[in-house]
């Protein structure tokens, strides 16, 4: 599409960095970021949800039929209508579309102890919390909430430790992302229903969810260990979500 004209970003960022003692450190980190024009294509379903469900006629000469007039759908006489053969084809064209506006904070803490010949231990705090992501899918719409939806959880934290002595290296982490929802949302109106109706006609999947159609937060813990006493040879072994929570 040679109309299509280049993204444009704002990023607006505060960060503070302190360290009360030689052990102790840490960064608080402020942000904001727009994107803007953005440069993307619309699926093949939403440019037919446009053209047939919401009238928009622009896409038109975008959508494809059949050339086959035996194919054509007829009426109660069994007269051919014109304009109803299959459509074979979509052509999804870049396009400058709306804008996301991402707004959060990420904390991250470090701590240091030095046990002499018991060895070194390293431990690190890290949260981010997402307090906007909001997408605008044509320019002028409106914006949708995205904060805490799908894969975009509000809360991602991670506390990791790691102990190194000699030869032997042993680190465990504890990993948390907060509960999200499962929303159905509608970039054209700016309306979010909180429970998508995939779920709710789905019995099993209900079930799985709960009737508020969010996805509980979880924990997970990582483990594992390293040791290089052999000369040209590195030996590892790491346990991913040892407790085996989903």
């Amino acid at each position: 599409n040679p109309d299509v004209q280049p993204e444009t970003s704002k990023n607006k960022g505060l960060g503070i960095i302190f360290s009360p003692t030689a052990s102790f450190s840490g960064t608080l980190d402020f942000y904001e970021i727009r994107r803007q024009n953005e440069v993307d294509r619309f699926s093949s379903d939403n440019i037919l949800q446009r053209f047939f469900e919401f009238g928009e006629s622009n896409y038109a000469n975008v959508i494809f039929r059949g050339t086959d007039p035996e194919t054509r759908l007829k009426t109660a006489a069994g007269v051919p209508i014109p304009g109803t053969e299959p459509i074979v084809g979509v052509k999804r064209q870049y396009l400058n579309l709306g804008e996301t506006r991402t707004r959060g904070v990420d904390l991250e803490l470090s701590h240091r102890t030095n046990f002499g010949e018991m060895g070194r231990l390293n431990t690190k705090f890290y949260m981010t919390f997402i307090t906007d992501y909001s997408f605008q899918r044509d320019k002028g719409g409106p914006f949708v909430q995205y904060k805490d939806a799908g894969d975009t959880q509000k809360q991602k934290g991670r506390i990791s430790t790691n102990w190194s002595r000699g030869n032997w290296n042993v680190f465990g982490n504890l990993n948390y992302v907060s509960d999200y929802a499962l929303p159905r949302t509608n970039s054209l109106t700016g309306e979010r229903i909180e429970c998508s109706p995939t779920i709710t006609a789905s019995v099993g999947y209900t079930d799985a969810v709960g009737k508020d159609c969010r996805v509980s937060s979880w924990t997970t813990f990582d483990f594992g260990a390293t040791y290089t006493g052999i000369k040209k040879l590195r030996i590892s072994a790491t346990v991913r979500n040892a407790f085996g929570r989903v």
